[in-house]
């Protein structure tokens, strides 16, 4: 038969046990969701370096294509327009 003390040492005991399992499972819990956290990170720095290298390409070729050179040279090749003389404009009053 236990003693009062015994029986009181035996219950914190109990009640330290369940604490420290109860704790376990919530450092268990918050590691699991900091991983999945930090997965969800890199996927979206992962998205935004091919966002921003998407962005300088077409940059790019947004100054390539509108370099005043490359216009007049797309404008022979394709279009043949020609360029306008003062003659062929007029003022609107």
């Amino acid at each position: 038969m236990l003693t009062n003390k015994e029986y009181i040492l035996y219950k914190i005991s109990a009640g330290l046990s369940v604490v420290t399992v109860c704790m376990a499972f919530s450092t268990y819990v918050t590691r699991q969701s900091s991983q999945q956290i930090i997965k969800e990170i890199s996927r979206i720095e992962s998205t935004i370096h091919s966002k921003k290298r998407t962005l300088t390409m077409l940059s790019s070729e947004w100054y390539h294509l509108n370099n005043p050179y490359n216009l007049h040279r797309i404008n022979k090749k394709s279009l043949k327009l020609h360029s306008l003389h003062p003659k062929q404009t007029t003022h609107i009053s």
